[in-house]
């Protein structure tokens, strides 16, 4: 089976939030699922980890002016020629 999580918050982000969605995650490629969890980068820039059956693809994301030591996810932009 395939699966996709898709939450603001993942680890090393600490919530109770991020560590549900890492525990669904790992869980379920452990059990031979392919899983995809997309989530905001905890870093400056975007980047993709790939572990087994787990692939987790981190978007450009901002501090989070309300909560300390999180990230939130910036817009994508439009394709160009979108209306």
């Amino acid at each position: 089976m395939r699966i996709a999580y898709l939450t603001q918050p993942y680890p090393p982000m600490v919530s109770g939030a991020a560590v549900v969605a890492e525990h669904l995650a790992k869980e379920m490629a452990n059990r031979g699922h392919d899983v995809l969890v997309i989530a905001a980068s905890d870093k400056e820039y975007a980047y993709t980890q790939i572990t087994g059956n787990l692939t987790v693809i981190r978007l450009r994301s901002i501090n989070n002016p309300l909560r300390v030591g999180q990230k939130i996810l910036l817009l994508p932009r439009a394709a160009e020629g979108s209306t």
